[in-house]
């Protein structure tokens, strides 16, 4: 086995186990397991001064679509704002700003 199957194997047995850390949620449509969690030190205001608050979602890199910046993505319903999207070693990094 080498190095990336036993990462991939990690990713979806341990990370992203709704048993032990991950939850289940809707992303563009699919339920998948991930993590969807707030970056305090990015929370702000935009341009209007409506405050923004800065999230990290983390999923398998396969369970939701490549995203760039700007791009909409809905999560329980919610329209959220991607701001990054990265794949690091299968696990998708999709940095997020939702409006209060």
């Amino acid at each position: 086995m080498s190095l990336l199957d036993d990462m991939e194997r990690d990713i979806s047995e341990t990370f992203l186990n709704e048993e032990e850390f991950a939850e289940e949620r809707t992303v563009a449509g699919r339920k998948i397991s991930c993590f969807l969690y707030e970056n305090t030190p990015t929370a702000g205001m935009d341009e209007m001064g409506v405050a923004t608050y800065g999230y990290t979602l983390q999923a398998k890199a396969g369970d939701i679509p490549s995203l760039r910046a700007g791009d909409s993505l809905r999560i329980d319903g919610n329209i959220w704002t991607v701001i990054d999207y990265s794949n690091d070693f299968g696990m998708a990094v999709v940095k997020l700003t939702k409006h209060g």
